[in-house]
């Protein structure tokens, strides 16, 4: 009879430990797969430019970047007229970052300035410059001469066309005195190249790509600025222009530097983006440079000192964070604020 009791001790204990094992692996597993779940994916969309142009370019890099860093994320390009477009995509919610300036935000939203109040920067960070592009042959040499040319002036309401106008007011003209083209960057590659418009007008960062195209079938010219129309630009234009270079050997043919006026840009979002997310973007956008860089040499001008420049809206608070935490947030340029 012990014997027998002993036995069905023993059988017990077996079952006993059995099922706590199996309950131990159940247990196991579940914590595995819960730790092996992604955590929720982040969609995000990028508003640039135009599909040929630069900032297309520099975008696709700034995606990539993020992409490796930030994980879960996912980020589209999105293609656009430009500023102008890109301020109405974020406003609508049809972009999370984009390129962008206040005077073409508030340009382009002049009926609803109350959403213009609702973007906030990341940074400020390479130089667009004013590209004046005409034929070697076209017997152009200044911007004065342009009057009665036909013209690209860039898509109606995009970055380019607003500024293509207020150059042209810098120097006495309007559109009445030109034949202007409101075409793509990508069109008007094709119609300089081909004769059917004489210049080009266009902000853009350095190199820009379909330039560099056009450069090695044709010869080209590109006209300078001079600081006094550098300055009535800018004033003319929310003080967001500087005097720069586009540096001799930028494109093919070039052999000296041409005067021109920059304007920086800033790469902006909605206040209600969420601030660890924004941190992240800012912080991936400061120390991946070098990586995107490889994508543009643009990027190589996102530096601390020219994402600080504070030119157009106030910063993100999730930026703001990630400036103090290095230490750079009191060396901000004068007018950057939070």
């Amino acid at each position: 009879m012990k014997k027998i009791s002993n036995s069905i001790f023993f059988i017990t204990l077996i079952l006993i430990i059995g099922l706590l094992g199996a309950c131990s692996e159940e247990t196991e597993s579940a914590n595995s797969e819960a730790n092996d779940s992604p955590a929720e994916k982040v969609s995000l969309k990028i508003a640039t430019g135009n599909t040929s142009s630069a900032i297309y370019a520099l975008g696709g890099g700034y995606a990539q970047a993020i992409e490796k860093h930030i994980p879960n994320a996912n980020v589209t390009v999105v293609g656009s007229a430009g500023y102008g477009e890109n301020a109405a995509l974020l406003a609508t919610g049809d972009a999370d970052i984009a390129t962008t300036s206040r005077a073409n935000a508030e340009t382009t939203m002049k009926d609803r300035p109350e959403l213009v109040e609702e973007l906030a920067t990341l940074a400020t960070g390479h130089q667009n410059l004013q590209h004046i592009v005409v034929a070697a042959d076209s017997g152009i040499n200044s911007v004065e001469e342009l009057k009665g040319k036909k013209v690209s002036v860039g898509e109606p309401g995009s970055g380019t066309e607003t500024v293509s106008g207020k150059l042209l007011e810098a120097y006495g003209l309007t559109y009445d005195d030109i034949e202007p083209a409101y075409i793509s960057f990508a069109e008007s590659v094709d119609e300089l190249q081909n004769g059917r418009v004489d210049a080009i007008l266009i902000t853009t960062l350095l190199p820009n790509p379909g330039i560099m195209s056009i450069a090695t079938q044709k010869d080209l010219k590109f006209i300078g600025m001079d600081a006094e129309h550098v300055e009535k630009l800018s004033k003319s234009y929310g003080d967001r222009f500087v005097e720069s270079v586009i540096p001799a050997g930028t494109y093919e043919g070039q052999t000296e530097d041409v005067p021109t006026a920059g304007s920086p840009a800033a790469y902006v979002v909605n206040k209600d983006m969420d601030e660890d997310l924004a941190y992240e973007l800012t912080k991936t956008f400061i120390e991946k440079a070098d990586e995107i860089e490889k994508v543009h040499p643009a990027a190589s001008q996102w530096t601390i000192e020219n994402a600080l420049l504070g030119l157009d809206f106030s910063y993100h608070p999730g930026a703001v964070k990630y400036y103090k935490e290095i230490g750079a947030w009191e060396n901000r340029r004068e007018g950057a604020s939070e």
